[in-house]
């Protein structure tokens, strides 16, 4: 099994890195293959995640939207050439952590035939009526949560109602 985390920051010590560092040490101790892939320059503190120095895109803090369709291919080629071979795995699944992050993960996720959660550890975002559909999509799924119960409720209000059973989060 292999499980690919695509995160914003693996530099510094803050939440979002300690829950990749928590994430990626409990999957490898279930006996998964395991990486993590983030967008953020700078010194990594944490020891466990040091090893993905070399797996730092900063093309990905921005959405795939914003690049050319040759670009956006050429960075996917990138990305999955620094995977270990996804036919080897009975079982990928990609996690990304933002809404930009999502949209790459999609990609990455279509392109290895993976399946992709979107755990978004941001509380809001800019939301459009593209970014709206594209997480209902994600939603109806079942592939999108939160952090808490009341985050998928912000990502939602400017478009709907999410009802208490309907927002999805998980501890991180």
């Amino acid at each position: 099994k292999l499980y690919i985390i695509l995160a914003q920051s693996i530099i510094n010590i803050g939440g979002a890195e300690i829950y990749a560092r928590n994430k990626y040490t409990y999957l490898r101790n279930a006996g998964w293959d395991c990486m993590v892939i983030s967008t953020r320059q700078g010194k990594i503190v944490i020891e466990d995640l040091k090893q993905f120095e070399s797996t730092i895109f900063k093309e990905l803090r921005f959405g795939p939207h914003l690049y050319s369709r040759a670009t956006k291919t050429k960075l996917l080629k990138k990305l999955v050439s620094i995977l270990p071979d996804p036919t080897r795995y009975e079982e990928v699944i990609v996690e990304s952590h933002s809404l930009t992050l999502s949209l790459w993960g999609e990609l990455l996720s279509k392109e290895i035939s993976a399946k992709h959660l979107a755990f978004l550890l941001e509380e809001h975002c800019d939301l459009n009526t593209q970014k709206y559909d594209y997480l209902k999509f994600k939603h109806n799924r079942g592939e999108l949560a939160g952090i808490n119960k009341q985050s998928l409720k912000l990502f939602f209000q400017p478009y709907e109602d999410l009802p208490d059973d309907k927002s999805y989060c998980l501890l991180a």
